[in-house]
C-alpha cells in the first residue's frame, strides 16, 4: 500500500514539475524577447549587444525545462524513494 503511493505521488509530482517548468519557461522566454523588442526599438544601435544578451538568457532559460525533465524521469523510472 504505501509503495503504491510513493509511485502515485511520484507521476503526479514528475507531471506536475515538468509542466510547470514548460510554462515558465515559455513566459520567461517571452518576456526576453518582449524586452529585446523594446530595447531595440528604443535604441536601435543597440541592436547586436541586446540580441547576444538576448539569446543568452533564452538559452539559459530552456535549460530548465530539460532539468526538470531529467529530474522527472528519474522519479519515474530510478525513484529513489522505493
Amino acid at each position: 500500500m504505501e509503495s503504491e503511493m510513493v509511485i502515485a505521488a511520484s507521476l503526479i509530482t514528475s507531471g506536475l514539475m515538468i509542466g510547470g517548468a514548460a510554462v515558465a519557461s515559455g513566459l520567461g522566454i517571452s518576456r526576453v524577447g518582449a524586452s529585446f523588442v523594446e530595447g531595440v526599438a528604443r535604441q536601435p544601435e543597440a541592436a547586436e549587444k541586446l540580441q547576444v544578451k538576448a539569446f543568452l538568457m533564452a538559452g539559459t532559460l530552456e535549460a530548465v525545462p530539460m532539468i526538470a525533465i531529467g529530474i522527472g524521469v528519474m522519479l519515474l523510472f530510478a525513484n529513489p524513494f522505493l
